[in-house]
């Protein structure tokens, strides 16, 4: 009588619980199919498309390449760093940027770029002030100065 009840009890938790735990795939019966879930779409950047917001832009996005208290090596690179930055975020933002050569012929100037205007005029602009006193943090300002420019583009960047 025992083991009887025990049968019956199993037979119900089998009807209770559904039939779902005896079911065996059938290759001839389609399985639903759940689609996957869209994966989010990562928010597009917005680039400033002016020299001012640009370069608070970009000091805001790598801070700690703006540290004083640095080797001189390690300042220019980091100079040189935030300079292609401040291009390619430019450029994402409609601006025409290009990389500085001293004096219209080279080398690349560390803390100045090249800023065509609609018009084709070419003005040179200083990016930072005083980037070889280490012991400051560095600073980045949008500047017109004075020179003959050297247009140097860099590569395409791309624009998330």
């Amino acid at each position: 009588m025992t083991s009887a009840r025990l049968s019956g009890f199993s037979l119900s938790l089998l009807v209770l619980g559904g039939c779902n735990a005896l079911e065996v795939a059938n290759p001839g019966r389609p399985t639903p199919l759940i689609a996957p879930a869209a994966a989010p779409e990562t928010p597009k950047t917005q680039y400033p498309s002016n020299g001012t917001d640009l370069v608070a832009f970009v000091a805001l996005r790598f801070p700690d390449r703006l540290a004083a208290g640095v080797s001189y090596d390690d300042r220019v690179a980091n100079m040189e760093f935030l300079r292609d930055q401040v291009i390619a975020a430019g450029i994402c933002g409609g601006m025409d940027l290009a990389r500085n050569l001293k004096r219209g012929k080279g080398p690349h100037s560390i803390d100045a770029i090249a800023w065509r205007h609609e018009d084709g005029w070419v003005d040179v602009v200083d990016i930072a002030s005083a980037y070889d006193d280490t012991r400051r943090d560095l600073r980045l300002h949008w500047l017109v100065v004075a020179g003959p420019p050297g247009w140097d583009p860099i590569p395409a960047p791309e624009c998330p």
